[in-house]
């Protein structure tokens, strides 16, 4: 399996998360994401390789020369997607410190709001080769 142009690191017990992933692979017209779990031994080698601590806990971003976290991900992501994501990119009228509160919000909450499994999510066999986790 050859990697893509860039990973979408995502906590792999999280209910939105992981939904958000299901999204993301559904809407990649373009192909560019791979994905691994947070909790995953992948994800540990590469940000040791990378020397990389990450602030967020959540959906991070390598995008092939660097890191992006919170808001920034999640609107760098949205423009690689098919129609109707891009139009997300109205959020970079709010200021970077206010988009990263409204997502802090957000991810503090999310396993009140969506729930949390047990372990990390199994892909189906038709989307195994986008994890590099597996």
């Amino acid at each position: 399996m050859q990697q893509r142009p860039y990973i979408v690191f995502f906590d792999g017990v999280c209910n939105l998360c992981n939904s958000a992933v299901r999204r993301i692979y559904k809407a990649d017209n373009k192909q560019g994401f791979s994905f691994a779990a947070l909790q995953s031994d992948f994800t540990k080698r590469f940000f040791a390789e990378q020397h990389y601590v990450p602030e967020s806990d959540s959906i991070i971003v390598w995008t092939g020369t660097t890191f992006l976290e919170q808001s920034d991900a999640a609107l760098y992501i949205a423009m690689r997607l098919r129609f109707p994501y891009p139009l997300f990119r109205v959020g970079y009228i709010l200021p970077k410190r206010m988009r990263d509160m409204l997502y802090a919000r957000i991810a503090k909450r999310r396993y009140g709001w969506f729930g949390k499994r047990d372990t990390c999510m199994v892909p189906d066999q038709s989307v195994a080769a986008l994890f590099l986790d597996q």
